[in-house]
Order: structure tokens, then C-alpha cells, then sequence
């Protein structure tokens, strides 16, 4: 039985994308001068133990201790399952607006 489905895909890794969250505030609670890009935490989506998500399934969340990131990542907060989705949903699809207004991100 042909078992490559069963492998990981490569991780996609976007430097420019991580770097540049640096440049933008929090896209939760608009904090200035925390901000990291913060991975999707579902297993769906490819995380798994010791590894991440592809870098362009980031959020622009504030890295304070006690902050937005360690809100969705359960550290923070005590948000069930589906506040700490939703925060992140609605994070990123703001994220991914400023990768394309700001030119992040094209198609062409």
C-alpha cells in the first residue's frame, strides 16, 4: 500500500511575511510595538508536534506576556476552543488585507 499521503508536506517558511509583523499592530486589540506573527494552531492545517504551520497561516497578534498571541495559544485568558478560533480567524483574515494593501503579497 502506497503510504506518501501519510508524509508532511514541506513547510512553507516566509521570512518576509514573520519579519514584517513587527510593522504592524496587533490585528485583535491594535497594541503597537508587540506585534509576532502568531501560526494557526490547527492540527488541519498541518501543525503537529514540534513543528508549525506554513508561514503564510500567521496572524499579526501583540507578543506581550498575557497578550493576544498567548490568548489563542491557551497560555492567557482561558478562552475556550472556539473564542481562541475565532480571535485568530478574524486576526488573520485582517493580517492577510494588509499583505495585499501593502503590497506583501501580489498576484499576478
Amino acid at each position: 500500500m502506497h503510504r506518501d499521503f501519510l508524509k508532511p508536506e514541506p513547510v512553507a517558511r516566509t521570512q518576509k511575511l514573520i519579519a514584517a509583523a513587527r510593522n504592524y499592530p496587533c490585528a485583535n486589540c491594535h497594541k503597537q510595538g508587540y506585534t509576532v506573527a502568531a501560526h494557526n494552531n490547527e492540527l488541519a492545517m498541518g501543525r503537529g508536534a514540534y513543528f508549525k504551520t506554513k508561514d503564510f497561516l500567521v496572524a499579526y497578534l501583540c507578543g506581550d506576556p498575557g497578550g493576544c498571541h498567548d490568548a489563542v495559544d491557551g497560555r492567557a485568558h482561558g478562552l475556550s476552543l472556539e473564542a481562541k478560533r475565532a480571535m485568530w480567524n478574524r486576526a488573520y483574515a485582517v493580517t492577510v488585507s494588509w499583505w495585499f494593501r501593502d503590497k506583501l503579497i501580489e498576484i499576478t
